[in-house]
Parts: C-alpha cells; structure tokens; sequence
C-alpha cells in the first residue's frame, strides 16, 4: 500500500468563506507505518514579494488541536483517520514586530481576508502580483524526531472585522473633503469672487460575502458663491461624474504607519467609472448672514445651493470586493473621486470609503 497523507473538508473549502466563529472541521487520512506523530494546525500566512524577488513572510496565526489519545494513530498501521476542528478567531496577538503606535498595532491584531495567490482570483480583488494572505490547514507526520510528510489545504477566509465609522482614522484628515476655484469661466465675465465645494463623507457601504456590486452611494453637500464684483450670476444646473479607487498597499517590512491614501505612487490602484456626466439642477438662496455683514463687507454677495446625488448601483462580474482592512504587511483602503462641473469651472474632490462585509450568521459561512 502507498504511503501517504490527505485533508479533507466538511465543507468544501472553496465554495465558501469562513467568518469568524466558524468551526472547521474535516478529517485527517494517513496511510504510513511505524510509530509516527501526527500534528494538525491551522495557520494563516502573510507575504508581499518584489519584482527583484525579495519576499517577506510574517505568519499571523498558528494554532495548533491537541489530539486526543483515543483518535491518536496505532504504533503499527497504515490506515488511519484523524478528524479535526477548529473556531476561527477574529484576532490574534498580534505583530510581533516593534510598532509604536498602541492605534497600528491593535489594527494588526486583526485578521485580514484571504487574498489569493491565482492569477484571476486576485485581478477580481483588484490585488496586484504578489501580495498573499493564506489560512491553510497543514498535518504533518513525524517519525524519529524528523518531518516524515507535510501536507496543507487551504481554505477561504473573511474575517467579521469590527466595523468603524472610519477604519483608518485619518482618512478624513488627509482628503480633500472640498474644493474651491476663482470665478474665471466665460458664465462669470464681469465678475470676481470664487465658488466653493463641500461635501460630507460617504457612510460606509455594507456588502454582502464574495459581493461583485456596490449599492447606490448618497453625497450631499453645498455650493457656495461669492461675488465681490459685478451683478451676481447663478448657473441653474451642474454636471456630476464618479469614480471608484481601490488602493492596495504592501512592503517588504511592517508598517509603522497609517497609510497616506493621497499618495497613489505607494500603492496599487484600480479604478470603476460610477457615473459619468449626470446632471444636477440648483437652487440658490442668498446667505442670510449678508444681513450683519459691515459696511466694508457690503458689496459681498453670497449665494448657496444644496448638492444632493445617488451615485448609481455597480456591478461586474469581473469584479469582487474585499472589505477595508489593515494588516502588518498589507492594507486595503477605498477612495471615491468627485467631479463637478458649474458653468465650465470644474471642482474635484477625494472622498474617504470605507466597504463592511456584514456578518451572515453565527455560522460564519456562506
């Protein structure tokens, strides 16, 4: 009889994501002789490699199920059946690197989603080349002191992160929240002063497990206009676009810092059009403060307008959307760019995402 050793799931692993509180459960089959020990564990596995082929790994779970006597391989046989079980965790310990920040190394006691190693899996992702986190289950039989056979099956994972009104809390702080331009467009002749742009962030998208669609996005915010000369000219209708970015980010050490999510060069983005060239109509009122404005003031006429738009549902087969999370070695961080257009004079904003798997259940699968 062949010697040799196989893992099966319950389950079937690839059909699914375990959330945290699931319990995975299979079966350890050997065939072998001679008086081996067996161990059984379930690890999960971060690495980023470089194009130069450097490649850190930093392994951010292992546990390890005590096997009972009772399930424990004879001294002579060759063929044997060990079942296993263990509940997934929504944390571990932690880095066990230096981090100086309490805030960064409570985010990195968190565990990450799966990010697969195939090709197709992680373009739908929007992961680039490289960049891996695995939970697998590895049993491994030992004889004499040594690793006789080592095998391992991976499986999905997609841990119920904790959700925050931000998940990383300077997002707000490092975005461009509003915009403002000089009055300089041919609507405007005759007149100075600038317009301002200003929105509230989106509220965090809550999606469903393995989701390839986003829900509709609400943005509200107001425009205000201020004419220091001239008779004031109010555009009664703006253009509005969208686009979606995902920023996956990752280096070859840990991370001490939050990530800068306006610094693109340091990450990998991808990019969705949500909407291209809407249009919105405008109502104006005149600022009612204009009333206690001083004689020096007076000739200063304010003008504001509400902004209120529903970016429209996506969805793509092509694509899959992984939660906002941050690891030790690799982060995923979500930004959503506004364009406005008003009488030919465009505002641009970067707006902060955050995107929540919502929790299925106490069984943790899907």
């Amino acid at each position: 009889m062949e010697t040799g050793i196989s893992i099966s799931f319950d389950d079937p692993p690839n059909s699914k994501f375990y959330r945290s509180g699931s319990i995975v459960k299979g079966t350890v089959k050997l065939n072998h002789s001679g008086s081996p020990r067996l161990s059984i564990k379930l690890r999960c596995d971060s690495s980023v490699r470089r194009k130069d082929f450097h490649q850190i790994w930093h392994r951010l779970l292992d546990l390890d199920m005590q096997i009972e006597k009772s399930t424990s391989p004879p001294l002579d046989y060759w063929n044997h059946t060990v079942p296993f079980s263990f509940v997934l965790p929504g944390s571990h310990e932690g880095c066990s690197h230096d981090v100086d920040s309490t805030q960064i190394q409570k985010l990195h006691s968190c565990l990450p989603p799966t990010i697969s190693h195939l090709d197709k899996e992680a373009r739908r992702a929007m992961f680039p080349a490289g960049v891996e986190i695995e939970y697998i289950i590895v049993a491994e039989v030992w004889s004499y002191g040594r690793t006789r056979m080592e095998i391992g099956r991976p499986f999905n994972v997609l841990p119920a992160l904790v959700e925050h009104s931000l998940l990383i809390p300077n997002m707000v702080d490092d975005t461009k929240m509003t915009a403002t331009q000089q009055l300089k467009s041919k609507f405007f002749t005759g007149n100075s002063g600038h317009i301002n742009l200003s929105v509230n962030p989106p509220t965090t998208l809550v999606l469903p497990v393995g989701s390839g669609s986003l829900p509709p996005i609400d943005i509200t915010g107001f425009f205000c206009l201020e004419f220091s000369k001239g008779k004031p000219a109010l555009p009664q209708s703006c253009i509005f676009s969208a686009k979606f970015e995902s920023q996956t980010w990752s280096q070859t050490a840990p991370m001490q810092e939050l990530p800068d999510i306006q610094e693109v060069k340091n990450c990998h983005s991808v990019s969705e059009v949500l909407e291209r060239n809407a249009e919105m109509n405008l109502v104006w009122e005149r600022n009612a403060s204009e009333e206690t404005n001083t004689v020096a003031s007076s000739s200063v006429q304010n003008f504001t307008a509400q902004i209120k738009a529903l970016i429209p549902a996506f969805s793509s087969s092509e694509r899959v959307f992984p939660p906002t999370f941050y690891s030790c070695l690799i982060a995923r961080t979500y930004r959503l760019h506004i364009t406005i257009i008003i009488a030919s004079v465009p505002l641009r904003l970067v707006l902060p995402l955050q995107l929540y798997i919502k929790n299925e259940g106490s069984s943790g699968k899907c």
